[in-house]
């Protein structure tokens, strides 16, 4: 059996078991990501796995076996559920929850941290991305409160903005998705202008444009699309290095380090001190459409295929060169300081795609598979990250979720 058979024949068997009915917590059915995550509701993992199944329904149409209506309206009733949950439970102040549970620790921590005063992140920033892409798919436009939409973004602008750069930070370093990433771990409270949030914030704003345009507010669609522009302005001017080809994320604090008595006649002007720490983030303004088409052709030409961020299995989370690496298998933090994720590569994929870098996409999309199919055959499912140096699996067998988006990396 090729690799390609493998996986394809265990997600078109296994794929659709994230899809969960309402219950205890939520109103809605919803998806969650599966293996150590049953009943969970998580926020850019609903993201990841509505685009996964609607391909995967559009990769097995014309299978004979496979009820192709059926399941699509499936998988959309769940995914515009996702949405809607959320938006259930939304805080007055536009506050939404990253992750919600039927049962445990996290059940409504996030909420109750919130009601408390204590700092804590909110939805990352996937949720209007998501409801833009169910619409699409369905073809209607009133699916979800816009009113609701537009409050969870003001929220942003409310507490996680800095005026004086014009970008985005996250309140700490808790559930930051990236977990470990050392541009945000373990750093003051408030400090880190992250790529990787700036990127799909200035998604979300995008997205949040199409849904109001298409829905025919034109007025409240171009206030976010110029929001948009100002973001990739200021990712583009503060976080791009020219030098290096590449994005980075920065520090907020250099305006607190100056002394009011010999640092008077000039304090730090340049308002975001980059950190020139290469993991997979700087590449996500090209697959965000941030960088321009030769911008986004120069980062890739001088770092995709560095060995450093290249291995046998695929893109690593962070170069191997950085002091950070480590191929620990943890789970609170998740460890993302070089392990092998499958969204990862599915993210570089699409890079190379719209650069017309054909050869490397596909040569990805082989050493994917090979991942993946290594682990179901010897194991009998996938798992939440490897190591790249061996492909060994790392946590959560059985996880599925992103893993999913293979079928987006493959012909059909």
């Amino acid at each position: 059996m090729n690799n390609s058979y493998i996986v394809e024949t265990y997600l078109k068997e296994n794929a659709f078991s994230m899809l969960r009915k309402a219950g205890k917590m939520f109103r809605h059915d919803f998806i969650d990501p599966g293996a150590g995550y049953y009943a969970n509701l998580w926020d850019w993992d609903s993201y990841w796995a509505t685009k996964a199944l609607i391909r995967l329904c559009e990769y097995f149409k014309d299978s004979k076996d496979f009820q192709y209506l059926i399941q699509r309206e499936t998988v959309l009733n769940h995914a515009a559920g996702c949405v809607n949950n959320f938006l259930d439970l939304q805080e007055e102040d536009g506050f939404i929850p990253m992750i919600v549970m039927e049962e445990g620790t996290f059940r409504t921590y996030l909420v109750d941290e919130h009601r408390a005063g204590r700092l804590v992140n909110q939805h990352k920033p996937f949720l209007c991305a998501n409801a833009l892409q169910i619409s699409k798919e369905c073809e209607r436009w009133n699916l979800f409160d816009y009113d609701k939409l537009e409050k969870y973004l003001t929220y942003y602008f409310e507490n996680q903005y800095d005026q004086k750069t014009g970008l985005f930070f996250w309140q700490n370093d808790v559930m930051i998705g990236i977990d470990n990433n050392p541009t945000v771990f373990g750093r003051p409270a408030r400090s880190s202008a992250d790529i990787y949030l700036n990127s799909f914030l200035y998604s979300e704003f995008q997205a949040i444009s199409e849904l109001f345009r298409r829905n025919g507010d034109a007025k409240r669609g171009q206030k976010w699309q110029e929001q948009a522009e100002t973001l990739a302005c200021a990712i583009d001017t503060l976080l791009y290095d020219p030098h290096d080809a590449f994005y980075y994320s920065a520090d907020l604090l250099v305006e607190n380090h100056k002394s009011q008595i010999f640092h008077h006649g000039m304090s730090p002007f340049w308002g975001a001190l980059p950190m020139k720490i290469r993991f997979w983030g700087g590449f996500l303004p090209i697959y965000t459409g941030i960088a321009g088409e030769i911008r986004a052709k120069e980062i890739l030409n001088k770092n995709y295929s560095d060995p450093n961020f290249l291995s046998p299995y695929g893109i690593r989370s962070l170069a191997s060169n950085e002091r950070m690496y480590n191929l620990e298998s943890t789970s609170n933090p998740s460890n993302w300081l070089g392990p092998i994720w499958i969204v990862v590569q599915y993210c570089l994929w699409e890079c190379l795609e719209r650069v017309g870098m054909k050869q490397e996409a596909d040569d990805l999309t082989q050493r994917v598979l090979h991942l993946l199919a290594m682990d179901i055959q010897k194991n009998g499912h996938m798992s939440e990250s490897y190591r790249s140096d061996d492909g060994s699996p790392m946590m959560y067998s059985g996880f599925l979720n992103w893993n999913c988006l293979i079928l987006c990396m493959m012909n059909k």
